[in-house]
């Protein structure tokens, strides 16, 4: 943006509808008449003179995470047409008040007539909410020649102050607006917008001064926050006498980014008297009534829908079971049916429950009331019960209200496995509460566990709990909804791919990519460390503003974290690649086909209706390379690896065995996409009617619990059955039918060219004589597996070692003689030892 004569208000003309792009710090600014000041009220005929482009409502949608504290609204480009609006123009937004913002066309998958999407930030400063209906109409701007801020909170400190003015550019401000600005860190900052200079809408330009003013006495501002530095303070925490100055501070727009100075001249009253025009208005947020604060999230910050990531389908079934009952309970009265009356979510931890709780506590007008299930629990007799009543009672006093019950299986056990009353007590009374809540009004009971069938099933029947909703393990678009949110305040370098980042966190929830973020940072700040001045605490701000977080930090942040869904059974998938795997390319392909190309290339699946093999057994000789192969599978498909070891698996316990598999199946499909690998499955799932007594009555149970687990009712979700074995014979036979092992493939004893790869693999590392010849070695090892061949090339660096320390004990060669190499003789030799132990072997069976 151009910086304009400062001397009178400038107006300029909106381009026309073009790319979906904003209007950068090199393009001019316009707009079709001069500006005039609009109420911050909105008024019912406010649009009496209206366009007819602008008399029909839109209806309010969500933005983007990416979109988020960018000031945008974004429409269907046929929309932004009808209004006449440009990318980058400036709207004003009608709901029950009024704000701007800049219009800019959707985003192809969310374009829908009618319809805006807009940040948290700007529906509280419109004074809507999520499906409200608004009225937009392009407006006449200028570039703002001064703002007034007044921070909500702690005062900026120097480094602050340099960092801010980048982050308000191209913004489109009104006074009386409400500004969060995300700093380093990802920390929030709001401002309030005390004043603009011209009067109307504005856009910061970068000749804009930014001018922050400290808040008054907290009985003039409502926004005030408990701590924040006042005038008439001796000292206003960062070294300034308030002598001198009376708490207003300047910093111009210079390059895109703020240099913080000390205004000239210093107010000695308000702060907010000396800058005139637009009346503050006391309190933009639509905060939530009750005894649930949403800031006290992680961080201290207010959660919004758009930071939910990732579950948005299940995220819109809430919204319609709780603010539908409560902002329109005329509806279900029309309809003659009760609203529902508790929702229960349940999922894996670190899924989102909570974080959902706390968006629908700072979305919603409703009354919120939280409760942790184990602070209902006292030690006195009724107390318990007692706690519970009051929060009922009061959410009914303040009725539209939400109660929200975390961890809801720590007071709402199934009674039969309750070890004491008090349990049993407290499941009561909540079954009596939730019974009466028809009685008591709008009240609506929200819930969260991860243990749902640790409940007592009195709860989870149509008039308690009408609904359940699961919330999921997010697939590929929902991890790169997730890394949006948590990467939109991280400075990240260019090389950075969220995309490529989402495709191989397989089984990651939102904690898990939460920490992955926080991880990914702290590598970076691991090499900023020597730069640090720790004595003092300086790092330099040119320093600081260069720090960038980027895809090898990322990488390296992923050998640190693994997913919560599965840590119990994970374990790190061996560094084996296909290039370590010698000969059999045939398998290889069999198996790049049945489990890579599922993964890589779903829609083609999904286009010719073919269902990717559920279940593949390898087998074949011991040695031949059965358990390589698994692993390069598992390093090569980028999926989630479970290992499991089948006696591993055995107990002498009843129906322990059965669990044991049960487990394993559901910790997999938490897990999809999965490979689930059982080595020596044939001790596990023997042919079944084999032998007698209470041992292969425990075997045909596990038999019939893997049947009923491979292809039973429940799919497999994403779970590929990986299983070797060398005795093929020794398997159930109804495991080897298609729809359970759909693919048997035989790894086979290696043929010469096979012998030959390995053996090349097998040498690569080592210092070999120019005279070894892999093709003769190959040639006279015959019959040995590839195990074998591994073993002859480590038994031939074997014997040279021996020859060396021999004549370094002798005192016949120097420790820093050039290592003699592995010669022709000593691999032959090893080839012909190993052959002699088959043979031996042989004669003892």
């Amino acid at each position: 943006m151009n910086p304009t004569d400062s001397t009178s208000p400038r107006t300029h003309h909106e381009p026309a509808v073009g790319s979906d792009s904003l209007s950068n710090s090199s393009e001019s600014l316009s707009a079709n008449s001069s500006p005039t000041p609009p109420d911050r009220d909105a008024s019912a005929n406010d649009h009496a003179t209206a366009s007819p482009s602008t008399k029909t409502p839109f209806k309010v949608a969500e933005a983007r995470p990416r979109d988020q504290g960018r000031g945008l609204a974004r429409l269907d480009p046929a929309d932004l047409e009808a209004l006449g609006a440009a990318p980058g123009a400036v709207v004003e937004i009608v709901g029950t008040r009024r704000t701007v913002a800049r219009a800019m066309p959707a985003y192809p998958e969310d374009r829908e007539r009618r319809r805006v999407h807009l940040d948290a930030t700007t529906r509280d400063n419109a004074g809507v909410a999520l499906d409200d209906l608004v009225r937009v109409r392009v407006v006449p701007f200028t570039i703002a020649e001064k703002v007034g801020l007044v921070p909500l909170g702690d005062f900026p400190d120097d480094r602050d102050l340099q960092y801010l003015g980048a982050r308000f550019d191209g913004l489109a401000l009104i006074a009386g607006d409400l500004v969060r600005i995300r700093m380093i860190g990802g920390a929030l900052r709001e401002f309030e917008v005390r004043s603009v200079e011209p009067p109307g809408p504005v856009v910061v330009g970068p000749d804009s001064t930014l001018e922050l003013q400290r808040p008054p006495s907290s009985s003039s501002s409502s926004r005030s926050r408990a701590g924040s530095p006042r005038v008439g303070d001796a000292s206003d925490g960062h070294g300034h006498d308030d002598a001198s100055d009376s708490g207003i501070w300047g910093f111009a727009r210079s390059g895109g980014l703020g240099s913080p100075r000390r205004a000239a001249v210093w107010s000695s009253g308000s702060s907010s008297s000396s800058l005139g025009g637009g009346a503050a208005r006391s309190s933009i947020p639509r905060r939530p009534r009750g005894g649930f604060s949403s800031s006290a999230g992680r961080g201290g910050r207010t959660v919004r829908y758009e930071d939910v990531g990732g579950l948005k389908r299940e995220l819109n079934r809430i919204r319609e079971l709780i603010e539908l009952p409560l902002r329109h309970p005329e509806v279900f009265q029309r309809l003659g049916i009760d609203p529902p009356q508790g929702v229960l979510l349940h999922g894996p931890p670190g899924c989102g429950k909570t974080l959902i709780a706390r968006a629908v506590a700072a979305e919603s007008d409703a009354a919120f009331f939280a409760v942790n299930g184990p602070e209902i629990v006292h030690k006195f007799y009724g107390e318990s019960e007692a706690h519970l009543r009051r929060i009922f009672d009061e959410a009914a006093r303040s009725a539209p209200s939400i109660i929200f019950l975390d961890e809801i299986d720590a007071i709402a056990p199934k009674r039969e496995n309750a070890v004491g009353e008090v349990e049993k007590r407290i499941v009561a009374q909540l079954l009596a509460l939730m019974d009466g809540m028809n009685r008591r009004g709008r009240v609506l009971v929200l819930a969260a566990t991860n243990l749902p069938n640790n409940l007592d099933p009195a709860l989870r029947r149509p008039g308690r709990f009408d609904r359940e909703i699961a919330l999921p393990i997010p697939d590929r678009e929902g991890r790169r909804d997730i890394l949006d949110v948590h990467t939109r305040g991280m400075p990240l370098d260019d090389d950075v791919d969220l995309d490529q980042l989402a495709a191989i966190t397989h089984g990651f929830v939102g904690a898990d990519l939460e920490a992955l973020c926080r991880e990914a940072a702290m590598v970076r700040l691991r090499r900023l460390m020597p730069a640090i001045d720790f004595d003092s605490g300086a790092l330099p701000y040119n320093q600081l503003k260069t720090l960038k977080i980027g895809m090898e930090d990322f990488q390296l942040a992923l050998r640190d974290i693994e997913p919560s869904a599965i840590r119990e059974v994970f374990v790190e998938v061996p560094e084996v690649s296909w290039a370590d795997v010698g000969g059999l390319a045939e398998v290889r392909q069999r198996l790049i086909e049945a489990v890579e190309w599922p993964l890589r290339h779903p829609d083609l699946f999904a286009s010719f209706q073919a269902r990717p093999p559920r279940g593949i057994l390898l087998h074949g000789p011991p040695g031949c390379g059965k358990t390589l192969i698994a692993k390069a599978i598992a390093r090569e498909s980028q999926a989630n690896f479970i290992p499991v070891k089948g006696p591993a698996l055995l107990s002498k316990y009843v129906g322990d065995s059965e669990k044991a598999v049960r487990e394993v199946f559901r910790k997999a499909r938490q897990a999809a996409p999965c490979i689930l690998f059982f080595d020596e499955i044939d001790a596990l799932v023997p042919t079944r009617g084999e032998g007698g007594g209470s041992d292969s009555q425990v075997a045909e149970r596990v038999v019939g619990q893997f049947l009923a687990e491979l292809d039973g009712i429940e799919d497999l979700g994403g779970v590929l059955v990986l299983a070797a074995t060398n005795r093929v014979d020794r398997i159930d036979p109804a495991l080897r039918r298609p729809g359970r092992f759909d693919l048997i493939v035989e790894v086979p004893a290696p043929n010469r060219d096979d012998r030959r790869a390995i053996l090349a693999i097998g040498l690569r590392d080592m210092p070999l004589d120019p005279a070894v010849s892999l093709d003769e070695l190959a040639e006279v090892s015959e019959g040995l597996t590839g195990a074998d061949l591994r073993a002859v090339c480590h038994e031939a660096a074997r014997r040279v070692i021996r020859r060396i320390v021999a004549q370094r004990e002798a005192g016949s060669v120097a420790t820093t003689t050039t290592l003699p190499k592995v010669a022709r003789t000593d691999l032959l030799d090893a080839i012909a030892a190993r052959k002699l132990d088959h043979a031996s072997t042989a004669g003892s069976l």
